[in-house]
């Protein structure tokens, strides 16, 4: 007999569901009626002989087994649209769409004249640049949506489905205001009680230092966001642990703290799926920031 699969329109109807948290939510987004989504996805679990969700009053839930088939949806349909990109490039045509994630130090350096070049090479290609830690990017990564990500290689990458190529190194450095009294600190106990501004690198700093993670900290900030970061650095006496490629922007208004009992660097990689190929778009574009990170100046 003929194994019976779940068609495309099944898969599409359960991925919006999930994504959007409601029937109603996913009919809008789909173009369809709610009463046809509510169909296509009990056709589906009539496929598959398991129920997918749970209706309820405040609207649906997965199934264990749902939440099980859903992963695996979202990286059949992303296998498939990847498929197609692929067969595209194969017949001279371009691929859509890029999608990457990458840390703010990337997107600070590398990227965009990797993307500019990239842009010239592929004028019909689309970008989508999502900004922020590593760690954040994972559940994109996985389900598929994004191509690749770029992230500190310290961050918590566990897992044996994910392939890391190193990228670029970067030096990284205490900070403080010009004229702060800690402009003149030699070792970390000299920092004792300061007000800090808790990067990304300030927390990998504290598992990998158990002298910096013993030290007394005063009032704490804890942003993404750059701009109130560096504020609060150069106009409320914080420290920070910032990289070259962030000091080199307030060089005239900061100061290096020189440490003497301890030096940072970060080690960036590019992390991708194992089993799931890149299209040639994507695999050109982590070529081009590999050449803008080995042209690109980290140092001081």
């Amino acid at each position: 007999m003929q194994e019976k699969l779940p068609k495309m329109n099944q898969l599409v109807a359960l991925q919006s569901v999930v994504q959007t948290g409601s029937i109603n939510a996913a009919a809008k987004t789909l173009g369809m009626s709610q009463p046809a989504v509510s169909r296509t996805i009990r056709e589906l679990e009539e496929t598959l002989q398991v129920q997918l969700l749970v209706r309820g009053a405040e609207g649906v839930r997965l199934t264990e087994a749902g939440k099980s088939f859903a992963a695996n949806c979202s990286l059949i349909l992303q296998s498939l649209r990847r498929a197609q990109a692929q067969s595209l490039a194969l017949g001279g045509k371009c691929e859509t769409r890029v999608s990457i994630g990458v840390s703010p130090i990337t997107a600070r350096s590398i990227l965009v004249p990797a993307l500019s070049s990239l842009g010239r090479e592929f004028p019909e290609c689309e970008f989508h640049v999502e900004a922020g830690p590593i760690e954040r990017h994972l559940p994109q990564l996985r389900d598929g949506t994004l191509d690749f990500a770029i992230g500190n290689a310290e961050a918590k990458l566990s897992g044996g489905d994910l392939a890391l190529e190193p990228l670029f190194e970067c030096p990284f450095f205490f900070v403080c205001a010009r004229g702060s009294a800690y402009e003149s600190a030699r070792s970390l106990s000299e920092l004792s009680g300061a007000r800090w501004w808790i990067t990304g690198e300030h927390r990998v700093m504290e598992r990998k230092s158990s002298a910096f993670r013993a030290l007394a900290k005063g009032q704490s900030l804890s942003t993404r966001s750059n701009t109130v970061g560096i504020q609060m650095v150069l106009r409320h006496g914080y420290l920070a642990l910032l990289s070259t490629v962030q000091i080199r922007h307030f060089r005239d208004q900061m100061s290096i703290i020189p440490i003497r009992d301890v030096s940072v660097t970060g080690r960036y990689v590019a992390v991708r799926l194992k089993d799931m190929p890149m299209t040639s778009s994507a695999e050109r574009l982590l070529a081009l920031m590999h050449r803008e990170a080995d042209a690109y100046c980290w140092k001081l």
